[in-house]
C-alpha cells in the first residue's frame, strides 16, 4: 500500500478506493499499513480487517476479508526476538484463516520480505532466512488450501521464491521445481510482467504491466554485489507474488494477473500529504473457483 495511513492525500485515497471497488476482492492481503483504522477507512464496512504488529508502524502486514467470507483468526508466526534478523521491523508472516461461504477454510500467509535497499546481495541473507523459516514451518505444519502472497522484494526466479516452491532450503537461482507450491506469477514474469515502479512506464500504449527486459535485468545480477535500484537499467520488476499449495492449483482460474488500469498508475509521487499516486506497487490477484473440489 506504500505507507497507508489515515493522513494520506484525499486524491490518493480516492484512487485507491477506485481500484479496490473495481477489483472487489473477497480477500485483500496488504503490506505497509499503519493501523486498522487506515485500512478500514479505505475498504469500508463490508470488510473485517486485521493489522498485526506490536505497535502502529507504516510497514505492518494486514488482511481484509469481505462478507460473506469470514476472518476466523489472524496471528503472526515469528514474533520472537530470535527471528528479528530474518523479519526486521515487524516484517513477520501474518497467517490469516478465512472461511468461505461454503464453510471451506483457506489459509493465507502474508509476507513482506526485507527490501533490497542497501545492496541486493548484502540483504539477500535476510530474505533467504525468512523463506527458509516459512518453508520449515509449512513442512512441520502441513496446511491445506495454503496461499503465500505479498511483497517478496525478490522475483519468481530468485532463491527466496524457489525455496518456497520446492521446499529445498538450498535451491539456487532461476526456475525451480514447483513441487511444494505453484508460483502463479512465474509465467507472468517470464513475459516481463512487472508490479513495482510500473508507473514510470505507464505512458506507453501497452496497457499490460510489462516492460521489455525486466526479467533479464533482474537475472543478470544473480549473486552479484550492486546497489538496487540505482545500478539497474530497468527499474520495474515483479516483486509481488502469489503461490498456492497443490490442492488449490487446479482451482485457479488462469494465472496471476497484474492490475494496471489508469487509476492504478496515474498520479504524482510525494510525501504523505501530497502524493496522489495510489502506490508504487500494482495489485496482483488471482481468481479461485470455489465450486471445484
Amino acid at each position: 500500500m506504500e505507507w497507508l495511513s489515515t493522513r494520506i492525500n484525499p486524491a490518493r485515497a480516492s484512487s485507491l478506493r477506485a481500484v479496490l471497488n473495481d477489483l472487489r476482492p473477497d480477500v485483500l492481503a496488504a503490506q505497509e499499513v499503519e493501523d486498522e483504522a487506515a485500512l478500514q477507512r479505505l475498504v469500508g464496512d463490508e470488510y473485517r480487517v486485521a493489522v498485526l504488529a506490536p505497535e502502529p508502524d507504516k510497514q505492518n502486514l494486514a488482511i481484509a476479508v469481505r462478507t460473506p467470507f469470514r476472518l476466523k483468526e489472524a496471528h503472526l508466526l515469528f514474533p520472537g526476538p530470535e527471528d528479528e534478523s530474518s523479519f526486521p521491523n515487524n516484517r513477520d508472516v501474518l497467517l490469516a484463516v478465512v472461511e468461505t461461504p461454503g464453510q471451506e477454510v483457506l489459509n493465507f500467509f502474508v509476507v513482506h520480505f526485507k527490501s533490497r535497499r542497501g545492496g541486493r546481495l548484502d540483504t539477500e541473507a535476510q530474505r533467504l532466512g525468512a523463506a527458509r523459516k516459512l518453508s520449515d514451518y509449512l513442512r512441520r505444519n502441513p496446511t491445506p488450501n495454503a496461499i503465500i502472497l505479498g511483497d517478496f522484494n525478490d522475483t519468481p526466479d530468485d532463491k527466496s521464491a524457489n525455496i518456497l516452491e520446492s521446499g529445498n532450503p538450498n535451491t539456487g537461482y532461476g526456475s525451480a521445481p514447483q513441487t511444494r507450491f505453484k508460483n502463479l506469477t512465474q509465467p507472468v514474469f517470464e513475459r516481463d510482467g512487472v508490479s513495482l515502479d510500473f508507473y514510470e512506464y505507464a505512458g506507453r500504449a501497452d496497457s499490460v504491466a510489462r516492460v521489455a527486459g525486466a526479467r533479464r535485468e533482474n537475472n543478470r545480477f544473480f549473486g552479484k554485489r550492486y546497489n538496487f535500484p540505482d545500478d539497474v537499467r530497468v527499474r520495474a520488476t515483479l516483486f509481488d507474488q502469489i503461490l498456492v499449495s497443490p490442492d488449490l492449483a487446479s482451482r485457479v482460474s488462469g494465472e496471476a494477473r497484474i492490475y494496471c488500469k489508469p487509476m492504478a498508475v496515474r498520479g504524482d509521487r510525494g510525501d504523505e500529504s501530497t502524493q496522489t499516486l495510489p502506490s508504487d506497487h500494482l495489485p496482483v490477484y488471482i481468481d479461485l473457483d470455489l465450486s471445484k473440489r
